[in-house]
């Protein structure tokens, strides 16, 4: 990961292109959002392109970062494309670099303007393979590949989230030096450790009993959230006080809530839907568990390590953080339950002591490499660098 070019001060500005943004929430959203504030309090200009959304301004602005959101009832994706390139066009002086994130029609748009405003064009890629990678057909829509073939063609660089979508990438045939790894950002100065008061005083608040493992995230099933519930009557039987909260929705919910409550799981499986409050649940919860069969990077386990929870979380993309034994649990990518409940019971039988210690580790391995100003920085530096390139 790049650091310390001193090139990175002379980028003025920077343009963000996406397909959805905040009220919007999702993992790219939140990262974007995150981005472009961080930009925004270096000093950058930063320019964010989306869509309309339900309830928010046409265009709207905090400190160095304007949201122009384009939508239309007809021709919808049109004439968003056509307006995005339009403002890339007309406000060109306002910024030195494209960065769009996730691989969409919108990508197409994004290198087609770079090119002829001679800009380096960045894009984020979301995860590996089939959800969010390159083989991810969700995005682009009809005629994918052919929508790749011009992405690859106006040469952008791509930023990976972990070692696995970037080896993907070169394995592709990306060349390495336009493949990025860079980690996605969680901010650390909002992500912490609590302290033992305030821990106990957000589990009466939130009615945590015993020993806590979370899940928080999207209810999908790439989360594979099966494999926690298959393993958890084996985990029950050896660890009395043991609690699972499953924290958020999505298409898997009411399937989730049928299996718990047949199983007779209810009283000691809790399932909360949506929530508002993630960071106080990460502070209440000695325990994060992760079951998913791919990522990109996700979001939620760089939040849950910044708050010094324990992870437990299968081989996956975007895992490298959480080494075995040191900073959490990495498991097999199976869905053998046996495996899951070894680790969780092996996970609630540490002391205090170890725990903690697993805990501060985690913490310090996200400071090191995907603190929101480490991550910024790093980008600043990237597009410092391409951009000299260029000239």
């Amino acid at each position: 990961m790049p650091t310390g070019n001193h090139q990175a001060d002379k980028m003025s500005g920077i343009a963000i292109t996406i397909t959805q943004y905040p009220p919007v929430v999702g993992g790219a959203e939140k990262k974007a959002q995150r981005l472009a504030a961080r930009f925004g309090d270096m000093g950058r200009q930063v320019l964010v392109l989306t869509r309309c959304g339900a309830k928010t301004d046409a265009i709207g602005s905090s400190r160095n970062v304007t949201t122009m959101r384009f939508g239309a009832r007809w021709l919808a994706n049109a004439v968003f494309y056509l307006k995005t390139a339009g403002s890339l066009l007309r406000l060109r002086r306002d910024y030195d670099v494209i960065h769009n994130f996730m691989f969409s029609s919108l990508s197409i748009v994004s290198c087609i303007m770079g090119k002829l405003l001679s800009k380096p064009v960045f894009i984020s890629v979301g995860g590996t393979g089939d959800y969010g990678g390159i083989r991810d057909t969700t995005g682009m829509g009809r005629l994918q590949s052919v929508k790749l073939w011009i992405i690859l063609k106006l040469k952008p660089v791509f930023i990976c989230p972990s070692l696995q979508s970037r080896r993907e990438l070169v394995e592709f045939g990306i060349p390495p030096e336009r493949a990025a790894y860079i980690p996605n950002p969680v901010d650390a100065d909002v992500f912490t450790i609590p302290n033992e008061a305030g821990k106990n005083a957000l589990r009466e608040v939130l009615g945590m009993r015993g020993m806590t493992f979370l899940f928080l995230g999207r209810l999908a099933p790439v989360k594979a959230i099966w494999r926690i519930l298959k393993a958890w009557p084996a985990v029950r039987a050896s660890i009395a006080d043991a609690r699972l909260i499953i924290a958020g929705g999505g298409p898997e919910e009411a399937a989730l809530r049928k299996a718990v409550g047949e199983s007779g799981m209810s009283d000691h499986v809790t399932m909360t839907g949506e929530i508002s409050n993630a960071l106080d649940y990460y502070r209440a919860a000695d325990f994060f568990v992760l079951s998913s069969k791919s990522e990109g990077m996700s979001n939620a386990l760089l939040e849950a390590m910044a708050c010094g929870l324990v992870p437990i979380v299968t081989d996956v993309s975007g895992t490298e953080s959480v080494v075995d034994g040191r900073t959490g649990f990495k498991l097999p990518n199976t869905d053998d339950p046996s495996v899951f409940s070894r680790a969780l019971i092996a996970a609630a039988q540490l002391t205090a002591d170890e725990r903690a210690a697993i805990g501060r580790r985690a913490r310090a391995a996200i400071e090191i490499t995907c603190s929101l100003n480490v991550v910024a920085q790093g980008l600043l530096d990237l597009y410092a660098r391409i951009a000299l390139q260029g000239r």
